[in-house]
């Protein structure tokens, strides 16, 4: 069990550490001129309560150009301990945004991956994946600071045994934006 929580946890890192270079790749593309016109902060850290990460994660959400208006990825870790029983949760995805002025709406699309033996009905720890939608607004301002994000996720899992569908799982965050 330790090699396979092992091998989930820097698979895990291999996927953040992707994830931030093909941000580094497509923000090249944009010329010296756009970036002064179009540059805002695209790098948001934020702590969730329940959403994409089931319970209590902290995340980060980087931009893949100089707009708001465009797609992103989110990634994060999470611990629950409740009684005998605990999880760890790793949410990643893709998301886009949309509007202006610093409140947009946001869509996404990933999957969480969890450690753990909550959601198992075999009562066998072990690790597992969730498919997440999300659906909600946020609030993140144009020159930095505190960003707010509130939503429904669409939890579902597919597993033969273990198969469900929770299309409104509430989730709300806080957090911090900068360049």
């Amino acid at each position: 069990m330790a090699k396979v929580r092992t091998k989930f946890f820097l698979t895990c890192i291999v996927v953040m550490t992707l994830g931030l270079s093909v941000k580094n790749i497509f923000s090249q593309d944009i010329s010296p001129k756009q970036m002064v016109m179009e540059s805002k902060p695209q790098n948001t850290f934020f702590v969730e309560l329940a959403g994409q990460g089931l319970a209590f994660t902290v995340n980060g959400d980087f931009r893949f150009s100089g707009t708001m208006n465009n797609m992103g990825v989110r990634a994060g870790i999470g611990y629950i301990n409740v009684g005998k029983e605990s999880i760890t949760t790793i949410p990643l995805g893709l998301n886009y945004i949309m509007g202006k002025n610093g409140k947009y709406f946001e869509l996404g699309i990933g999957a969480t991956f969890i450690s753990g033996d909550i959601f198992n009905s075999s009562n066998q720890s072990g690790l597992f994946t969730l498919g997440t939608m999300f659906f909600g607004y946020r609030s993140q301002p144009l020159d930095g600071g505190f960003n707010f994000r509130a939503g429904i996720t669409a939890l579902f899992r597919t597993a033969s045994e273990d198969s469900f569908f929770i299309p409104y799982y509430p989730g709300i965050s806080f957090g911090y934006t900068f360049d």
